[in-house]
């Protein structure tokens, strides 16, 4: 879970950046969110999909079992199994990733045309040959 945290904390450097960086916003968004998730999602699900699509449903997570929630988890649930079942922390830990996934998903507009057409502003994308003028992008701002 730590790790978890961590990964968030670095995402939100992202908002309070000082440098030019929202051309970045939803890729780096987007490979946070697929981390977090590869902990509890199932492999093909996360493999073939979307990260800001992917269902927060049951169906599509591992088996409680199978989800590693780190070290500190295990600890937890080592010291306190007398009195909280181990899955029952485990599935709060999941809840709290869900929950983390789905406050993502509303902060960050990943359909956002604008927000799309920003990641042509990055170097490696602009000289990838991939993007071809800027003109639809100088279209949504009043310049």
């Amino acid at each position: 879970m730590v790790k978890k945290v961590n990964k968030i904390n670095c995402l939100n450097l992202e908002f309070q950046s000082s440098d030019t960086r929202i051309h970045k916003l939803l890729s780096s968004s987007w490979a946070t969110m697929k981390s977090i998730m590869k902990s509890f999602v199932k492999a093909d699900i996360l493999e073939n999909d979307d990260a800001f699509v992917i269902p927060m449903i049951s169906g599509c997570f591992k088996e409680i079992s199978e989800i590693s929630f780190g070290p500190n988890t295990e600890i937890h649930v080592l010291k306190y199994k007398d009195v909280i079942p181990s899955n029952d922390l485990k599935q709060f830990r999941l809840n709290f990733l869900v929950e983390v996934i789905k406050q993502m998903r509303i902060l960050i507009g990943h359909s956002d045309p604008t927000l799309k057409a920003l990641a042509c502003l990055d170097p490696m994308t602009a000289l990838s040959g991939k993007v071809d003028t800027l003109v639809g992008l100088t279209g949504r701002f009043s310049i």
